[in-house]
């Protein structure tokens, strides 16, 4: 590194003239993944928080939800159909008793072959109609935790991709800078051999 005095300053230094043109590339590809990494970790943990809270909002809103012992009343079993595949399912009358003690009756799609007098778990909002199983920590924490790993996969493959878009334009900035040197080498040679 060359040294210029500056009076009562003392040395400073200038650019490296050994320093390699393509290094700033380097340095500024190198700062641009770093922040892609550290974005991308942030917008991780961003979309991680609100999978959470959606899903403590989806468990408290279903909270009224209550599991029901249902009779299977009747079953109806249709023969398969040409060309069809055999279902695996049948609609069946059943019957429940709800949080209130009054006795509902519905139809539902039930595994083909249950037989009348079965008993099925079902879910019901406490008012008599049929409703979808309650969400749960554990369900929360399952689409909390795909959801970490999806944001995860996204960030590694930007980096990923970024990291190679750097390197190539790295070596094509060297190959361009060593045609040069080549170059510029071999026009000293040939006007040594005319001398």
């Amino acid at each position: 590194m060359r040294r210029v005095p500056l009076g009562d300053q003392g040395p400073t230094s200038v650019e490296n003239p050994l320093a390699r043109p393509w290094g700033r590339l380097e340095r500024v590809g190198g700062a641009s993944l770093v922040l892609l990494l550290v974005a991308g970790l942030v917008t991780t943990v961003v979309l991680g928080l609100l999978a959470y809270e959606d899903g403590r909002r989806r468990e408290l809103a279903e909270a009224g939800r209550f599991r029901a012992h249902a009779l299977v009343v009747s079953s109806q079993v249709d023969g398969p159909q040409t060309g069809h595949p055999v279902p695996t399912v049948a609609r069946a009358e059943i019957r429940w008793r709800d949080r209130d003690g009054r006795l509902y009756t519905a139809r539902r799609w039930v595994p083909r072959g249950t037989p009348a007098g079965s008993t099925l778990s079902v879910w019901t909002d406490g008012r008599g109609s049929l409703v979808g199983r309650t969400a749960t920590l554990a369900t929360t924490g399952i689409h909390v935790a795909l959801t970490v790993i999806s944001a995860l996969t996204v960030t590694v493959a930007i980096v990923a991709a970024g990291s190679a878009v750097v390197r190539h334009l790295e070596r094509r900035r060297r190959l361009v800078e060593w045609e040069k040197e080549w170059i510029r080498l071999a026009q000293n040679d040939t006007s040594d051999d005319h001398q």
